[in-house]
């Protein structure tokens, strides 16, 4: 992954779902170094459908304990309607 600040870094994780049609994604980044700083990332999607998710993402800094860098829903508007 490449995010808008030009870091990459490699997540890897499961994808798991149910009947109901509701998806979860979660992602653990691989360790990388910024500023001296150890820093990795978790993101958890949680799909409803591919025009409305949540994403969660929490970071750790030096190993430390993961904080919450927010939580919020994302709804994709369709322009053909």
């Amino acid at each position: 992954m490449i995010d808008s600040r030009g870091f990459s870094y490699l997540q890897l994780g499961p994808l798991g779902g149910d009947l109901g049609g509701e998806y979860y994604i979660y992602f653990l980044s691989e360790p990388f170094t910024y500023k001296g700083k150890k820093i990795q990332i978790r993101n958890a999607f949680r799909m409803q459908s591919p025009f409305n998710y949540k994403a969660a993402t929490t970071i750790s800094v030096d190993g430390g304990r993961f904080m919450n860098y927010g939580n919020p829903w994302w709804q994709k508007v369709d322009a053909g309607k």
